[in-house]
């Protein structure tokens, strides 16, 4: 099987190659947010909030990334923007929601360690992130226009 959708000549990228980008380009944005976040709570913000804005800051980045690098699928009409960009806005708002509950699981499983806990918090978020990604920017075939 090629990944070939319709008779359009769109392309999904195969998943072990779709995912080996989504990790390079995930480890660029995870060390920006890691970056930010030690920095928001070097600053006396605390975890759960410095984790909040340091994910939504790379979700905004993360965006761009991962749709035209990442899953490879840039080519899509306005209407289609709209849509993975109203979808993947949900995806991040529950990963942001709920990103500081798992930080806050795994603060307790690891000794209060702030940054294997961090890292462990972003390797569950990546899973989740990748499978709901991987859905949200797959080919749509292109209806024919009606008459």
């Amino acid at each position: 099987m090629t990944g070939q959708r319709g008779h359009g000549g769109t392309h999904a990228p195969p998943a072990r190659a779709a995912f080996g980008r989504y990790v390079l380009t995930g480890c660029a944005l995870l060390l920006a947010d890691l970056a930010l976040f030690l920095a928001l709570t070097h600053a006396g913000i605390a975890p759960a909030a410095a984790q909040a804005a340091s994910r939504g800051t790379g979700a905004i980045i993360g965006f761009v990334a991962h749709k035209c690098y990442s899953f490879r699928h840039g080519g899509v009409d306005a209407r289609g923007l709209l849509s993975q960009g109203g979808g993947y806005g949900a995806l991040t708002l529950g990963g942001v929601a709920l990103s500081p509950i798992i930080l806050a699981l795994a603060l307790r499983l690891c000794g209060e360690r702030l940054l294997v806990a961090k890292l462990a918090a972003e390797v569950v978020m990546a899973g989740i992130n990748f499978m709901a990604m991987r859905w949200l920017f797959r080919p749509r075939q292109r209806c024919a226009a009606t008459p």
